[in-house]
């Protein structure tokens, strides 16, 4: 039912069933990331990611190299007319894209890309 919740956008109910999980199975790391991603937010985090496009999304979610291409443990969180995602990334050079409702897709915000085995993967780079 979690992930439902998730990939329909009620990130409340998500965030509880989500937490649920964790309850039972405290070793669940998909579940961890999720709540916490889906927890409210402090200004803690040293990387935001941003999407002004898509305003008719019901879910965007964030995969790379930083959670093994999870599709589904970190999502963006609708906030003032912008899609949201902010992490806390260790100082390195980081491919990802975007998984907006189930498609996945380069950052259509960052112009830095490059191929990885045939797929175009938007490149990040987090400096101290």
């Amino acid at each position: 039912y979690a992930e439902a919740h998730l990939r329909t956008g009620d990130f409340e109910t998500a965030r509880k069933y989500y937490s649920k999980a964790l309850e039972l199975d405290p070793q669940n790391a998909v579940a961890e990331s999720i709540v916490r991603q889906l927890a409210p937010k402090s200004p803690k985090g040293n990387t935001s990611f941003r999407l002004n496009a898509y305003p008719h999304a019901r879910l965007v979610t964030l995969a790379g190299e930083f959670n093994g291409w999870n599709p589904v443990s970190l999502p963006f969180i609708r906030q003032n007319g912008e899609w949201v995602c902010t992490l806390g990334l260790e100082p390195g050079r980081y491919e990802y894209k975007l998984i907006i409702d189930g498609v996945w897709t380069p950052d259509p915000e960052n112009p830095e890309v490059t191929v990885n085995e045939g797929n175009l993967n938007s490149v990040m780079v987090v400096v101290e």
